[in-house]
């Protein structure tokens, strides 16, 4: 019998068989997210000196809002690499009436950084058998278990697609927002569903993405029934306790109230004042948005379960961040599986997934090869410390990276480079790519659309790239089909080498997709 991922009849199907529905090239082409080796990060050396800047750039963005604004906020700055902490500070205060910094405990409202740890636990139910990946909402909610699912579908009768799989990936066609607010719902779930049996679904299910926070609801109420408890306790016990992150949930006690930031807004006028809702659990819409963490908890939670840790759902855990094949509008980003969001920056993809809520801003942000992630955090809810993150990666990537090619060994290709070797066109007169060895150690030799190139293996990101253009190959020779992912709409073009129906195929994408064949010599 195979695994809870394999393909027996009854069985959940692997993460790497979903439908990629979105893509009518094939499924998002692998990434090789293999392990990268540490490099001592010396008191003098380019990181240390990166992180010293780090430091610098958080005091700049709290003296900004300073005095640019008038505010008096506090934010938070984790950096974990390779299961170390190597940077944990805090800049601003805790509080307009205090002045002492927050610190790596000072807890946070999260917001929607709790929609990856509801898609976690779906993960997690996956694995363990208690769910599967295509159970609808009607498994959990129907006549013999009240309230009954019956939003109105005016593309069908069917709602076998509002399911696990695109309540998870925003896909599922419903509203953005559940009918009952954040905090202060007084409502019980039996209302909750009458109004929802009153709204209609927006577009059918897997058509298009549109953020729900709704839907993450829905779905985590549908884990709350799979796994007979309450929401808030099954994320404690099956994935906050074992991560050791102690400082998170969504329970206010008095320890947790006196160790958090208080959380702010703005008013009409634009002054600085205290939300009224800091520590309110949000009820119904929890599982969207309603936990609160530590940037020292983020940081378990990166390196436990995206980025080699003890993670609570085993081997799986870069299916947290695999493409969802829902491509977003401004093309050069997505959701990815556990909502994450997808940006492509700086060679590697950049793997995002913010929060605002009430008083607070947060942010987390990892590139998987690199074993490298940051959170941050502001008690500032129409602020959002994504900012500092993105610039916090520019100062420390170069210096990482420079660091890391230090240990790299000698330059070599891979061991397979040889089928990369040949013409690749649609007939002799009209060759587009050329690939030949070049006697250098790392280094082959061709023709771009006619421009001469020379392609050198970048052993860190497993990749051959051209110098003096924006092209890049990896290898894909295990596909048996074309392939795509989100950097068809980057502005790099990438050559994938794979086969379709036998037949040796270079797939390159830019704005477009070409299967080019191999020329036979």
């Amino acid at each position: 019998m195979s695994s809870a991922w394999g393909q027996s009849a009854g069985e959940n199907p692997s993460w790497a068989n979903w439908t990629w529905y979105s893509w009518q090239a094939g499924p998002p082409c692998p990434r090789d997210y293999r392990d990268v080796p540490p490099v001592s990060l010396s008191e003098k050396g380019p990181v240390s000196l990166a992180l010293k800047e780090i430091s610098s750039l958080l005091q700049e963005f709290i003296m900004e809002y300073k005095l640019r604004y008038g505010l008096k906020l506090g934010m938070g700055l984790g950096i974990i690499y390779n299961g170390e902490v190597i940077f944990l500070e805090g800049g601003g205060t805790v509080s307009m009436d205090s002045d002492v910094a927050p610190d790596g405990d000072t807890i946070w409202n999260v917001g929607s950084i709790t929609k990856v740890f509801t898609t976690l636990l779906l993960m997690k139910g996956i694995t363990d058998g208690i769910v599967h990946l295509d159970d609808p909402v009607t498994k959990f909610y129907n006549q013999e278990a009240p309230p009954i699912f019956d939003i109105k579908n005016p593309y069908g009768n069917d709602l076998s697609g509002v399911c696990m799989h695109s309540l998870s990936t925003h896909t599922s066609g419903l509203p953005r927002e559940a009918p009952c607010q954040a905090f202060n719902c007084g409502y019980n779930e039996s209302i909750i569903f009458e109004y929802i049996n009153a709204m209609l679904l927006l577009y059918p299910p897997f058509v298009q993405p549109h953020y729900s926070n709704f839907g993450l609801s829905l779905m985590g109420h549908c884990l709350e029934r799979a796994y007979a408890g309450t929401y808030e306790d099954i994320i404690v016990d099956q994935l906050l306790s074992p991560m050791g992150m102690n400082s998170s949930g969504f329970h206010y006690t008095d320890d947790v109230k006196n160790r958090m930031a208080t959380g702010y807004t703005l008013n009409a006028q634009g002054n600085q004042v205290e939300y009224a809702y800091n520590t309110e659990e949000q009820g119904w819409s929890a599982p969207c948005g309603g936990m609160y963490s530590s940037i020292s908890d983020l940081l378990k939670f990166l390196h436990n379960a995206v980025l080699g840790g003890e993670s609570p759902v085993g081997d799986d855990r870069s299916n947290m961040f695999k493409m969802s094949g829902t491509p977003m509008p401004d093309g050069v980003s997505g959701y990815g599986l556990g909502t994450f969001e997808d940006v492509y920056a700086n060679g590697f993809n950049t793997i995002t997934k913010g929060g605002l809520v009430g008083g607070f801003g947060s942010n987390v942000a990892f590139i998987p090869e690199l074993k490298l992630g940051m959170a941050a955090t502001i008690n500032l809810g129409s602020s959002s410390p994504d900012t500092l993150l993105a610039e916090s990666f520019l100062l420390l990537l170069p210096a990482l990276l420079k660091e890391l090619d230090s240990n790299q060994p000698p330059p070599s290709l891979p061991e397979n480079y040889q089928h990369w070797l040949g013409k690749y066109g649609y007939s002799h007169l009209n060759v587009l790519l050329s690939i030949e060895e070049s006697g250098q150690a790392g280094v082959l030799n061709g023709t771009l659309f006619g421009t001469p190139q020379i392609f050198t293996w970048d052993p860190v990101q497993q990749e051959m790239s051209a110098a003096g253009a924006a092209f890049r190959m990896v290898d894909a020779t295990s596909l048996s089909e074309s392939c795509h992912n989100l950097y068809a709409v980057s502005k790099d073009a990438v050559a994938y080498f794979g086969d379709i129906l036998g037949i040796p195929v270079v797939t390159v994408t830019d704005q477009n997709i070409w299967n080019i064949p191999k020329l036979l010599l």
